[in-house]
């Protein structure tokens, strides 16, 4: 009787319960004035206890798995690693300088003060940009006219690629196999080769390029020009410049929408933001924010755009679907430059199944789970050529007596930040940083 129970219910097929629940989405704030990189949490949209890095943090890049920030320090030649786990500043990182001249840094307008700054023998690292695997960080030395090469994992000097003119910031193709520098001074973009670290031909681009983005697809890069008011897209396979995208006065950062239709570019003196539609490369209705928006970042949820107001000491939030700059803004140190929100993090897939009567097998899948967010999407093969997404952790499939009754079921789930197998990268840090780990497979025996 037992064994003929057992053939018609049969079997439990359990895999990685697991009690963990999401976490809130964070961003991080550099305050220069302050000398704090202060977390936002994103769930409330308020500021958590500012880390003090005695130092003034200017540009800022996460790994991708989320466990580490890097934040350049300009004035005081180094990198500072900060522990994300912990929210704890670990050794700097030294950037030393080999220029026998230090330039002086007279280009740069992110902040109004730092146009008057002039190095003293420090290489001055500004813009940084982590490679996809997560490997090493390039930094852009301005005054020491080089670019730094960074072994995360012995967090050590690697390299020192020399530039010619001021290069300011940094952005790697999504396949990791190139670096693009932008030169201030000499109105250009060099790329790097990441693999032997040789520079290619200079794309020439406006005046005063200072941000960078390239499109989740590896294809175009953007380029921010402060001094032309404009944005220059460079097509990746040629290295071609296209028709440059007006936008507002002086415009200082750009940022684009995980899904890759939408770029938003803060505009310094206008305080504003402008929407660019990237199917069509036109700009759409400018946005008010506050005073000196230096910095903007997309949330992974392509729901919201955060600005960071230097002027106003604040953040503000920008909804989406309504163009619109929500009311309140977040306050944050004194001083704000730039803003990174950690990647979200793969989800994890885990799945029993049951078979309940003739051939009818349940699966249930609410042990998957999620670092960030929630999960929205259970898609099924239930190894007989027939296929389902559901948004419901259960789900029922009826398989034929003629078929076999020893096959391969494979579950991949996606969060609600859109976080599944696929990664998402746009230039500087991980937005997506999806993985194996969404998806998994497990053999099912059929009981009739």
């Amino acid at each position: 009787m037992v064994g003929k129970i057992c053939g018609f219910l049969c079997i439990w097929i359990m895999f990685c319960a697991n009690d963990i629940y999401a976490v809130d989405r964070v961003g991080y704030v550099c305050n220069r004035q302050d000398q704090t990189v202060t977390p936002i949490n994103l769930s409330t949209n308020t500021s958590e206890t500012p880390i003090s890095v005695d130092s003034r943090p200017f540009y800022i890049a996460i790994t991708p798995d989320g466990h580490t920030a890097y934040v350049t320090c300009p004035l005081d030649d180094q990198v500072i690693p900060i522990d994300l786990i912990t929210n704890t500043p670990e050794p700097p990182i030294v950037i030393t300088s080999s220029s026998q001249s230090p330039s002086t840094l007279h280009i740069n307008r992110v902040t109004q003060k730092l146009d008057t700054l002039e190095s003293t023998g420090s290489s001055g690292p500004t813009g940084i940009a982590i490679t996809p695997d997560g490997t090493t960080a390039y930094v852009a030395n301005v005054f020491d006219n080089s670019v730094a090469a960074i072994n995360l994992k012995t967090k050590t000097l690697a390299a020192v690629i020399p530039i010619d003119e001021t290069p300011i910031a940094i952005a790697i193709t999504p396949d990791g196999r190139i670096a693009y520098v932008a030169n201030a001074d000499t109105n250009d973009v060099i790329p790097i080769d990441i693999a032997t670290n040789t520079l290619g031909l200079r794309i020439p681009v406006g005046k005063g390029p200072i941000s960078l983005a390239i499109t989740p697809d590896g294809r175009t890069l953007y380029v921010v020009n402060k001094d032309s008011n404009n944005i220059t897209p460079i097509d990746v396979a040629t290295n071609t410049p296209r028709m440059p995208i007006s936008v507002g006065d002086k415009p200082l950062s750009i940022a684009i929408t995980p899904d890759g239709q939408l770029a938003y570019v803060a505009n310094g003196d206008s305080n504003d933001v402008t929407p660019i539609d990237l199917v069509k490369n036109i700009p759409k209705t400018r946005v008010p924010v506050r005073k000196g928006p230096t910095g903007v970042t997309i949330n992974p949820d392509d729901q919201h755009v955060y600005v960071v107001n230097e002027f106003s000491n604040s953040i503000s939030t920008i909804d989406i679907a309504s163009n619109k700059a929500e009311a309140k803004a977040i306050s944050v140190g004194t001083r704000p430059v730039s803003f990174v929100i950690v990647p979200d993090q793969a989800p994890v897939a885990s799945f029993t199944a049951q078979t309940v009567l003739w051939g009818l097998v349940k699966f249930h899948a609410s042990d998957s789970y999620s670092p960030t967010g929630n999960i929205i999407s259970y898609k099924w093969d239930f190894g007989d050529s027939h296929t389902e997404e559901t948004t419901n952790p259960e789900i029922y499939h009826n398989y034929s007596r003629h078929g076999p009754h020893k096959l391969t079921v494979t579950l991949t789930v996606t969060n609600s930040a859109g976080t599944s197998t696929n990664q998402v990268f746009t230039g500087q840090t991980m937005s997506l940083n999806g993985g194996s780990s969404a998806v998994t497979s497990h053999t099912v025996q059929v009981k009739f």
